[in-house]
């Protein structure tokens, strides 16, 4: 009979030092500026009609958007939108394929601006 034994490692894990306030600052400045950087050339505004817009934006206007790593499963919520597919004039097949072809950075910046638009009319502006 034939024994196999496997070796299991923990890898080691180094102390990580708590950063100071002023790097800390600096850090999640830089963050937050590539954030946005990539919300602004990532916006897939131009693969989507006017009508389809509308539609995302009425359809998305009242959901809690999900944690960062669900996010690319929007477009499965819009399979089951008949009624505002129809409403809206939007071809449902179409807008699938296009949100489908999304990469990740795009989906969260279509979600982005969705929000922001949200928030603006929520502000009164």
């Amino acid at each position: 009979m034939l024994r196999v034994t496997t070796i299991s490692r923990q890898p080691e894990i180094e102390k990580i030092e708590r950063p100071s306030q002023e790097n800390f600052s600096k850090r999640l400045a830089n963050v937050c500026e590539r954030y946005s950087e990539i919300m602004r050339i990532e916006y897939p505004g131009k693969l989507f009609s006017l009508t389809e817009k509308e539609f995302m934006k009425e359809y998305f206007s009242d959901i809690i958007l999900r944690p960062a790593s669900t996010i690319h499963s929007i477009a499965k919520d819009i399979e089951y939108t008949d009624y505002l597919c129809q409403k809206f004039e939007v071809d449902k097949n179409k807008l699938l394929d296009k949100l489908k072809r999304l990469s990740y950075a795009q989906t969260v910046s279509l979600i982005e601006h969705i929000e922001e638009y949200w928030d603006s009319v929520n502000r009164g502006g």
